[in-house]
Formats: structure tokens, sequence, C-alpha cells
């Protein structure tokens, strides 16, 4: 295990944040994550060469691992080696790294990190082909009707040259993300530089983590799908054509982040939503999270799917495209109770 120095010195206050998804917290005054906060009383800064966020409307105050035992729940003093755990597993997150001194100049200069800081760069990225969507599909793979249904709504994009490289990614209208994949379904080549590992995906810098992709494109819909990551995103569009129920595909890309962007729940209000979590300690413990704060933003029914518990796949099945492959097996197909699990336009 890592000491809480070395952690520290590798994943600081600011980018531990951006880890998180909460990249728009990494400034030296802007609204609470961990409450309703009516005006900027939060914040980080650094003293000497340690860093520390402090609530002025609650008094609370703390470093990275105070700040983790907030955030999960854990006791600093009787969970200690839990949050080293739980340090480490996020220090080994792919999300890009910040620029530390670009984002402390930004916020020195508005005020506060806000939402409306500068977005991934999306040039080259394009809308795909038919032969394009063809190729994605064939690649992991991918239902033909759901990807064109993505490529539709504005949520899908491809490159066919991203530094060498054949990508796809999805995004959304608000622009505030880009995350991508290879449509070879290799990992992306480690870049020792940037402390970045090889990886399956890549969030382009400036992509927020706690913005809920597609929630702009749901508007018109009475019933949200939640979802964790990109695959589970592309697959629910198959998903939802099949089933034929009035229901949008949203998606938070890592479990990682426990709180969704503020700015984004209003549009959650009303809705009647089904989080399919990945079944596993973070995504359950993620849901959970989202879970409350979609209640508490006015959804009129939050509930989450355990993949865990289906028969007869018991714990065989991890996420949504697990179960997805395996209802379209010829063993599954007719299985009870594997017909439709997308919540109903009622």
């Amino acid at each position: 295990m890592r000491k809480p120095e070395e952690l520290k010195s590798e994943c600081p206050m600011p980018v531990l944040l951006h880890k998180l998804g909460l990249g728009e917290y990494a400034v030296p005054s802007c609204s609470s994550p961990f409450r309703q906060d009516t005006k900027p009383s939060w914040g980080i800064f650094q003293w000497g060469d340690h860093w520390f966020f402090k609530d002025h409307g609650t008094d609370e105050k703390g470093d990275e691992i105070t700040l983790l035992g907030l955030l999960y729940k854990l006791d600093p003093e009787t969970d200690f080696r839990d949050i080293l755990d739980v340090y480490e597993n996020i220090l080994w997150e792919t999300q890009e790294p910040p620029d530390l001194s670009e984002i402390m100049a930004e916020a020195k200069a508005a005020g506060q990190d806000s939402p409306n800081r500068a977005k991934p760069n999306r040039d080259g990225f394009k809308p795909p082909s038919s032969a394009e969507l063809e190729a994605i599909a064939g690649g992991r793979p991918y239902g033909l009707a759901g990807l064109t249904w993505a490529n539709e709504r504005g949520v899908l994009v491809f490159n066919p040259n991203w530094h060498g490289m054949a990508v796809f990614g999805v995004t959304d209208a608000s622009g505030k993300v880009l995350e991508l994949r290879r449509v070879d379904h290799r990992k992306f080549p480690a870049v020792p530089a940037c402390g970045l590992d090889a990886r399956k995906s890549h969030a382009v810098k400036g992509s927020r983590k706690a913005w809920p992709l597609g929630i702009l494109e749901a508007r018109e819909y009475p019933a949200i799908a939640l979802l964790e990551g990109v695959p589970d995103f592309i697959e629910a569009h198959d998903a939802i054509l099949r089933e034929g129920v009035q229901c949008a595909p949203v998606a938070m890309l890592s479990s990682a982040c426990k709180i969704i962007a503020a700015e984004a729940l209003p549009f959650f209000k009303g809705k009647r939503i089904r989080i399919f979590c990945h079944a596993d300690s973070p995504g359950i413990a993620a849901a959970d999270a989202w879970q409350r704060q979609l209640i508490e933003a006015g959804a009129t029914h939050v509930d989450l799917f355990d993949f865990s518990a289906l028969e007869p796949l018991n714990s065989r099945v991890n996420d949504l495209y697990e179960f997805s492959v395996w209802r379209k097996s010829s063993q599954f197909r007719d299985a009870p109770g594997l017909s439709k699990i997308l919540p109903d336009a009622i």
C-alpha cells in the first residue's frame, strides 16, 4: 500500500478532483459539492506544499484523505486504510491529467472554474458514415440499429485518423464531454510523459465526467435509462429499440464520479429513471449516490437494476452490454424475466 505522502504528491487535491469527475470544484471559490449551496462557499487552497479544502458554510476543512472520507462516507480514523485503497485506485484512473497551471489561472481570472470553461476539442470529428457505423458495430460488437439511432441523435462521432488511430466517440449537444474508443477495440497506447497507461477509453482534455451524457437529448422523453460507461450507453440504444419503450439513454462515464453536475440536475425533474449500475462495489456505490441526487432533484421515480440477481445468469453478467450479449444468445433469449428491463413511459 502506498504511503499517504506519496499519494498526495502524485495525485494532489486538484488532480484528485479531476480524476473524480469533479474538476469544476478544483478552484478557490465555488458552490459545495457536498450540499445544496446557494452561493460560493467552498474551495481549495495550497498551504506550503500541501492542498486543502474548506467549506466556509459548515467550517469543514481537510486534506485529500478527509475529502475522500466525505465522498465515500468513510471515517478518516477508523477507515484510514480503506480510504488509502480508494485513493490508490483513483490514482490510476485513465482520465487525461489536467494542466494545473491553466486551471488555476482560469480560476483566479473568473473567481471559480465555472461549468463554462473550455470544452473538449471536437475538430476532425464528424457523424460516422454507414460504412463507419458498420466498422464500429463489428469492433465490439454493437447492434447496428442502436448505433444508427445514436448517430441520428447526435451523440456519436467518428475520426478516421486521431493521432494515427481510427476512433469513435460519445458526446452530446452540451459539448461538455468527448470520450473515445478505438474502432479496432484495442487499447490506446501509454503516454508516460502525461502519466497515461494503456487504456480502453480516453477522455479528451476538458471532458467533464460529472456531466450526464445525453441528458439534453432526453428532454422530450418521460423515462431515462441511466447507464455507466461508453459500451452500456451505446448498447442501451439497441435495447430501447428492441423493447419498444419511450425511454432515453443517459450515461455517467465513470463510477469514480459520485456527483452529477449541478446544472444538469433540473433536466431529471419529473422523469422516471432506472439506473443500470455495474454489478461491482464501485458501480453500486456510485448508483446509490446518483439515486439520492436524482430523488432530491425531483425525479418522480428512481430505481436500480441489479444484474447480479438475474436468473439464470446469476453473477455472470456485470452490466447492460454483457446482459445484451447473453440475451441475444439462443440459450437465454426466452428466459423468464429477461423480456423487458427498461423503464416504461408510464
